[in-house]
């Protein structure tokens, strides 16, 4: 699988805490600064704000969709098993609930590794809906007035025209929708918390 961001990590500046996103070099994009033209592969995602509370529920009620369909799926694949399979299962879980935790608990990067994990699992099990290009649009939308690029010490809100549309080191609309979805799972993922969803949260709590 293509890598299109090459690290992540969240920047305090005045006050206001962005995610900072690195592309691979191959991907960068060029913006016209001064008169010149220059590649970057630096981004800002700015967090959530109480402004943004409708866009975050409405994300949160397609985050949730997709949680479901996945409970779905993995209820159908367990009705079709027989009963002894189920009691297999069944007794496999039992044993994991009841074994004493002797695993150290999970740094800061490998818990954000595991909560970035569950975010693409909900979009990878449900890419073959047939209204998904329709609600990843309705995300990027709201992430489109979030995106600003730092210049002269100062943040200046941007354009995705330039880091996706525009950008030809993205050739194929393919690896403009990827890119996409990974900068939308990468701004879920740091900020879960800011989403209105006990179920969503529930992977915050898994990720210890």
């Amino acid at each position: 699988m293509t890598n299109y961001i090459k690290s992540s990590e969240i920047k305090n500046i005045n006050n206001k805490n962005y995610l900072q996103i690195f592309l691979n070099k191959e991907y960068s994009f060029k913006a016209n600064d001064n008169n010149v033209d220059k590649s970057y592969v630096e981004i800002l995602l700015e967090e959530p704000n109480r402004s943004d509370l409708s866009n975050l529920k409405t994300i949160s009620t397609i985050l949730n969709d997709y949680q479901k369909k996945i409970e779905e799926e993995s209820l159908r694949n367990f009705m079709k098993m027989n009963e002894d399979e189920k009691a297999k299962l069944m007794e496999a879980i039992e044993k994991t609930k009841n074994k004493p935790t002797e695993e150290k608990p999970l740094n800061a990067e490998e818990r954000l590794e595991s909560i970035k994990n569950s975010i693409k699992e909900l979009f990878n099990y449900n890419n073959a809906q047939t209204n998904y290009f329709d609600n990843l649009d309705s995300i990027f939308l709201f992430l489109k007035r979030k995106v600003f690029r730092e210049f002269n010490n100062e943040v200046l809100q941007t354009s995705f025209d330039l880091v996706i549309t525009n950008n030809d080191n993205l050739p194929s609309i393919g690896s403009k929708v990827y890119l996409q979805e990974d900068l939308i799972i990468e701004y879920v993922s740091f900020f879960l918390k800011h989403f209105p969803s006990r179920s969503l949260h529930d992977i915050l709590k898994t990720a210890i």
